[in-house]
């Protein structure tokens, strides 16, 4: 017989694969600290499903295991077996592993703050395209140094250390980045995207009393990430 835990997870996982093969935009609340000043805890975001990102920049939400993450694209791959993007959180050091497009589940289109500012990421503004680029660069170079510390003959102590040295280094940039480069949007509230929640009512996700049963609330590495009605 298969447990509440396991049935709801399979639920919610279901609802967000409807979204995507629907193309439905909905909001979203998330939790956890990985996209940093990006996307702060409680912020809602409006989510567009089944579509993939266009430029680097753009912010993609994606599965891993049974956890849903939302992710900064910052690099493109061509490959023989097709594009590949690469994803990092804002304030995450390591870079996450090679996304297929049947990968992403959706790209987030607005952000809006737990302090109300609420901002358009799509296209990418200057900032974002400019984190994009430092956590490439940064990310790839902390991965080429973790795997020369692997191989150097020193005790484990020390590597150790030293992974946790480069670890908080990969970080500097972005943080640094984030303070520095103010964004766009940040001085008011952009009249277009409350235009579009008014005039637009088809995008806010409404529910039906199974899916509310269901608790349509979908894991993410750090926290949670709840569909809202």
């Amino acid at each position: 017989m298969t447990g509440l835990p396991e049935a709801r997870t399979v639920a919610r996982l279901g609802l967000v694969e409807s979204y995507r093969a629907s193309g439905r935009t909905a909001w979203v609340e998330a939790t956890g600290r990985s996209m940093g000043r990006s996307i702060e805890p409680s912020s809602r975001l409006l989510v567009e499903f089944g579509r993939v990102p266009g430029r680097r920049g753009e912010i993609v939400v994606f599965r891993r295991g049974e956890s849903l993450i939302a992710h900064r694209a910052v690099a493109l791959r061509r490959t023989a077996q097709g594009d590949r993007w690469i994803a990092r959180g804002d304030d995450e050091a390591y870079l996450d592993p090679p996304l297929a497009a049947s990968d992403v589940l959706g790209v987030v289109r607005v952000v809006r703050h737990a302090d109300g500012r609420t901002e358009d990421v799509v296209p990418p503004g200057r900032r974002d395209q400019a984190l994009a680029v430092v956590s490439w660069w940064s990310g790839r170079a902390l991965g080429i140094s973790v795997r020369a510390l692997r191989r150097l003959p020193v005790p484990s102590s020390v590597r150790a250390a030293a992974t946790r040295v480069l670890v908080h280094l990969s970080r500097v940039p972005n943080r640094a980045m984030s303070k520095a480069i103010p964004r766009a949007s940040r001085a008011s509230i952009r009249k277009e995207v409350r235009q579009m929640e008014y005039e637009s009512p088809e995008i806010i996700a409404s529910y039906s009393e199974e899916e509310l049963t269901a608790e349509a609330a979908v894991s993410m590495q750090y926290g949670e990430i709840i569909v809202l009605g």
